[in-house]
This record gives C-alpha cells, structure tokens and sequence, in this order.
C-alpha cells in the first residue's frame, strides 16, 4: 500500500491575549470591609444582621430587643419606592407575627413552642418574597434562627 504523504502543519505563533480595559465604575475603597453592615445593592437596601449577635442571645430581654431590631428592618424594607403591594401585604403580616412573638416572649410565663411556631410562618412567608426581594431571604433565615433560639431561651 502506498504511504500517504505527510502533510507538515504550520504553526504560527500566537500573539498573547491583549488585556480588556476594565468596563463599569472602578471602586476606590479606603478603611476596613466591615461584614454584618448595610449595603445598596441595585436600588433596594439589603440588611443583613450580625448572625453572631443573634447567637449570643441568653435572655428572654435580648430575644424581645431582637426582634424588634429585625422588626424595624423590616418596616424599612417595606418602605422602599419600588416595592409592589402583595410584597408590601406580606411584609405586614411578617410584621404581625414578630409582634405576636413579642406579645408571646414578654408573658410571664412564655410558651417556646408558639414563638416558634409564629416565627416558622414568618420565615416562610419571607422565602416566599426571595424571588421579588432579594433581602427577603436572608431575613428569613434570621426569623428562622431567632425559631430555633426561642427553645434555648425560654425552655422547651
């Protein structure tokens, strides 16, 4: 059989990549990045509280004054221009739930379960929000945290 005659690849060299000038605004940030502060992301106001605060929290005191401090974000999320009317709806029944956890945390003699309970449902109505609010989610999973500590704090 006869032999197929070797074709010789030419190889050029190639040029290195020419670096792309960088597109969008350039940041000039001075001091320390501090995590647990607010941010503006787009043209809402994303709050994301200190998770170890919520952590630290040993007395039924701490708990309530968290809950209000969550309670307030919230009031100013619903504040937002831009924000739609179901979303701003159920943000007031969240608003309601943590006030019946306050109601229920205050008691002299406050039951753990049904803290949980009401602020399982507020977290779940907040995930709902995830997909329009974007800080939605992140709030709910301080409602869900604040859940579970219920337990520690108050017995159950």
């Amino acid at each position: 059989m006869p032999k197929k005659p070797e074709t010789e690849k030419q190889t050029t060299p190639r040029k290195p990549a020419v670096s792309k000038p960088a597109s969008g605004p350039v940041f000039n940030i001075q001091g320390g990045i501090h995590i647990g502060r607010d941010f503006v992301g787009g043209d809402q106001v994303n709050y994301i509280n200190n998770i170890q605060t919520i952590n630290n929290i040993s007395s039924p005191k701490e708990f309530v004054s968290e809950l209000q401090k969550l309670r307030a974000e919230i009031e100013m999320l619903k504040s937002q221009p831009n924000i739609e009317s179901s979303a701003a709806r159920r943000l007031t029944a969240v608003e309601g739930d943590i006030d019946d956890a306050i109601v229920e945390a205050e008691k002299e003699a406050p039951v753990a379960e049904r803290i949980k309970s009401t602020l399982d449902g507020a977290k779940e109505t907040m995930e709902k929000l995830g997909g329009s609010i974007t800080s939605a989610v992140n709030l709910g999973t301080l409602l869900g945290n604040l859940a579970l500590i219920a337990f520690k704090v108050f017995g159950g």
